[in-house]
C-alpha cells in the first residue's frame, strides 16, 4: 500500500519544468521587445550626458578607397610576404562586391527556415583599436520588409596557428547578446557561416591561414606573412 501511494503522489519534475519553461519564454519576449526597438544610426556618438537610458547606436563603416582593395585582395590572395594595410573602405568595397543576400536561399527550407537569421552584405568599421563587423538581419518568419541591425565587437586571436576574428560585444537591434559563456562570438560564427561557405572563402582560406599576425592598428587592419 505504501508503495502505492508513493506512486501517486505528484513529483516535483512537472512544476520544475513549467517554471523554468515559463522563465525561458519570458526571457524570449523581453529579448524580442528589445530587439524591435530602434537603432539610431548616425555618424558619431553624441555625448553620454545627451543619451537616453538603453539607447543604442549604430555607426556605418565607410567605403570609400576606390579600387585599391583589388591589388591588396590580389596580392594576399598570392600570399606575398610582408605587411599588408587595409583600411575600412577596403574591407566595405571589398565586401559589396563579393557578399550578396541569396533571394531564393529559404525558398526550399521548409518551416524551419523561416525562423532563421540570414545576414546580408556585411560591413566593416574600424575604431577605438577594434573592428566593428555589421550586417542588415533578414528573419522571413517576419516578413520581406523586416530587418534588424547585427553588429559586433571585437578583435583577432590566435586560435590553433588561426588568426580569428573573436567577438567580444553584441546586439541585435536593440537587444544586447549577454557576454555569459562567450555568447557574443557564438552569435557571430553562426552569422558568419552564411559567408563561410562562399567561392571567395575557399579562395583566401589558405592564404589567409599562412599570416603570422593579424591585428588593428591605427584604424588600419594589418595583416603581417613572414
Amino acid at each position: 500500500m505504501a508503495k502505492e501511494k508513493e506512486a501517486s503522489e505528484p513529483g516535483l519534475g512537472g512544476p520544475i519544468f513549467a517554471a523554468l519553461l515559463s522563465i525561458c519564454i519570458g526571457v524570449i519576449l523581453a529579448a524580442a521587445n528589445l530587439a524591435i526597438l530602434p537603432v539610431s544610426v548616425v555618424k558619431e556618438l553624441p555625448p553620454e550626458e545627451e543619451r537616453e537610458p538603453r539607447s543604442v547606436f549604430y555607426i556605418t563603416g565607410a567605403d570609400k578607397g576606390g579600387n585599391t582593395w583589388k591589388q591588396k585582395r590580389a596580392s594576399l590572395e598570392r600570399g606575398q610576404n610582408g605587411t599588408l594595410l587595409l583600411i575600412e573602405g577596403d574591407l566595405n568595397r571589398w565586401a559589396k562586391s563579393t557578399f550578396r543576400p541569396d533571394p531564393k536561399k529559404n525558398e526550399d527550407g521548409g518551416i524551419l527556415a523561416k525562423f532563421s537569421m540570414n545576414p546580408e552584405t556585411p560591413n566593416f568599421r574600424i575604431a577605438d583599436d577594434q573592428l566593428q563587423v555589421s550586417s542588415q538581419l533578414a528573419i522571413p518568419i517576419l516578413g520581406d520588409g523586416k530587418r534588424f541591425i547585427y553588429q559586433a565587437k571585437g578583435n583577432f586571436v590566435n586560435e590553433s596557428g588561426v588568426n580569428t576574428f573573436k567577438a567580444e560585444t553584441g546586439y541585435i537591434g536593440a537587444c544586447p547578446i549577454p557576454k555569459f559563456a562567450g555568447l557574443p562570438d557564438i552569435v557571430y560564427r553562426l552569422l558568419a557561416s552564411t559567408y563561410l561557405e562562399g567561392e571567395e572563402y575557399i579562395k583566401l582560406s589558405d592564404a589567409w591561414s599562412q599570416l603570422s599576425e593579424v591585428s588593428i592598428e591605427n584604424n588600419q587592419l594589418k595583416l603581417v606573412r613572414p
